[in-house]
């Protein structure tokens, strides 16, 4: 299962390795309303018009239940919540889902039959994330629940990473969790002070979310590391305007950025073959990535930047030793102490997290009942405002997340939005013509491409 994501596109190496289970025998089903290269090599595809992900995957679960294709024993002995689940998606039906989701009813029967075995690897990216939110992936994980497809060699849930060590970093940074997910209390602040020499706070912080898009957030000031986010997030104008009033910005960069212009200091990082350090993949792998060469000028590695502005504050404990660096995650993070760093050095060893387990929770989950829990969400829909067309962002093999890096490259970048063939011949929009798009987030000006591969009504922003 892929949902909302184009590993053609986003991660070329990995679409190989889809291309061989293909033709070792692997059914690929595909969730996305554009079609992709990795769209046209599955066995089925469903275009459900954006952000209705939350029926869909609620209705197919309730035919699930209803028709008895369901993994009883493993809901019985490995889950929580299931009947105040099965309530809540008992409401919505396959007919109902045909109509909202612009999916026909035989595919979305498909679908579900097709999940109703083992093993399913049930994947997602940020078209998932970014349509549906928090909601749609639980009720989609909960499809993986309800069919038993947890625990089980070739079985499981995926999120595909926007780029490296996004795992590894989402592991250890979380505004409401202590490194490793642990829960911010007194208890665990008080283990993490016998190794820092200071009690954490207890109380939990803000996402980036709330504290860019909440007026009422109260942040003055913001370090941002590696993050363009006037590019990147939602409604650049908000984004603006907000950096725009803080009292202190700092960006930790490698070049120069659209968020970096409104910094008041920028501080120049390396490259990463200019630093070194561990790397968690999403197949929970921890391997070292040596340092190629000596960063030019005055860039230096996060860690050393990190570093030297504890020693300003007057700060201890800190080091800008990245070995020194990873033994300290290993004292702090319960599930890295079961690889060293001698593994994790060593290119031959399968030094996974946690335990080098082949596949994670066999046995129980990272929960106090060590149970899964099932969350029933209900559908909200999305309010369009009477626009007529939805715009759908993807990413090109050809360029990267914001393109602050490639840009700098020689060759013209062109970005452009496919647009259906019906919906330009009734706008009179030609190909390759110079459009202007306007929402209620921003405007900008596009070529034209005319193309089946987005359904009508659905604009598509491509990098081409």
């Amino acid at each position: 299962m892929i949902t909302g994501e184009s590993i053609t596109d986003s991660h070329p190496v990995l679409s190989q390795y889809l291309i061989e289970a293909k033709r070792n025998g692997t059914k690929i089903v595909v969730i996305d309303p554009r079609t992709t290269a990795t769209a046209k090599m599955a066995d089925l595809h469903l275009r459900p018009i954006p952000s209705t992900e939350v029926y869909l995957f609620n209705a197919v679960a309730n035919y699930l239940i209803n028709n008895e294709l369901i993994d009883r024993d493993f809901i019985i002995n490995r889950t929580e919540n299931f009947e105040e689940y099965a309530r809540v998606v008992s409401k919505y039906s396959i007919n109902d889902a045909e109509k909202i989701t612009g999916i026909p009813k035989d595919l979305i029967l498909k679908f579900a039959q097709s999940i109703a075995t083992k093993p399913v690897l049930f994947t997602w990216g940020l078209g998932m994330s970014e349509s549906s939110g928090v909601d749609g992936i639980k009720s989609y994980i909960a499809l993986a629940l309800l069919t038993g497809n947890m625990g089980i060699e070739g079985g499981g849930v995926i999120v595909y990473r926007g780029q490296t060590n996004v795992q590894g970093s989402g592991d250890f940074l979380k505004p409401d969790a202590f490194p490793g997910g642990l829960p911010i209390n007194e208890e665990n602040a008080k283990k993490l002070s016998e190794v820092w020499g200071f009690i954490p706070p207890t109380k939990p912080g803000l996402s980036l979310i709330d504290a860019v898009y909440n007026e009422n957030s109260g942040i003055r000031g913001m370090y941002l590391m590696g993050f363009n986010i006037v590019s990147s997030l939602p409604n650049r104008r908000r984004v603006e305007e907000f950096l725009s009033n803080l009292d202190l910005l700092v960006v930790q960069d490698i070049a120069m950025s659209e968020t970096a212009e409104f910094a008041h200091y920028v501080l120049p990082a390396a490259l990463w073959i200019e630093r070194e350090g561990s790397v968690l993949s999403l197949d929970r792998l921890v391997k070292w990535r040596h340092k190629v060469r000596d960063p030019p000028g005055e860039a230096k590695p996060d860690y050393e930047i990190i570093f030297e502005l504890a020693n300003a504050f007057g700060l201890k404990g800190f080091s800008n030793d990245p070995k020194a660096v990873f033994n300290e995650m290993r004292q702090v993070v319960p599930i890295m102490r079961s690889v060293s760093l001698e593994d994790v050095m060593d290119p031959t060893k399968d030094s996974r997290i946690p335990e080098n387990t082949p596949h994670l929770y066999s046995e129980r989950f990272l929960t106090p009942s060590g149970k899964a829990r099932f969350f029933g969400v209900e559908y909200k829909p999305v309010n369009t405002g009477g626009k007529k067309f939805i715009l759908v962002t993807g990413r090109s093999v050809l360029r990267y997340n914001t393109d602050n890096e490639i840009r700098r490259i020689s060759g013209k970048f062109e970005t452009s939005i496919a647009i259906n063939p019906e919906d330009a011949k009734a706008l009179g929009i030609h190909n390759g013509q110079l459009v202007k798009l306007v929402s209620n987030c921003g405007e900008g000006v596009f070529k034209a491409l005319i193309s089946n591969d987005v359904p009508r009504g659905r604009g598509l922003r491509i990098h081409a």
